[in-house]
């Protein structure tokens, strides 16, 4: 029964690999403040974008990528190395979006 959560590859705080590269992939794109700081709200608002939840998966979205949320788990992430992420970044393509307006 512990197994259903290392059956679809969630880490031991429920969080998915992919949704980590995204992540990573979101903060290095990310405004920062004056100080360097990153702009987590912004950070929140492309998770909340990409993912487009509906009905009653909004408020688990908007709990579980809140700013607060995501900057933790950014946190925790600093630990680890970004290997293992890399062969998820490529699938996060960050950078669509704004090519797109460029246009």
């Amino acid at each position: 029964e512990d197994g259903a959560a290392s059956s679809v590859g969630l880490d031991e705080h429920g969080w998915d690999p992919y949704v980590d590269a995204f992540l990573r992939a979101l903060v290095r794109e990310a405004p920062k403040t004056d100080f360097g700081v990153v702009d987590f709200a912004w950070v929140s608002s492309r998770f909340l974008e990409t993912l487009d939840p509906e009905g009653e998966q909004i408020l688990a979205a908007v709990e579980r990528f809140n700013p607060a949320a995501l900057e933790e788990r950014w946190l925790y992430l600093q630990q680890f190395p970004e290997l293992e992420d890399e062969l998820f970044v490529e699938d996060c393509d960050v950078e669509d979006e704004s090519e797109d307006e460029q246009d």
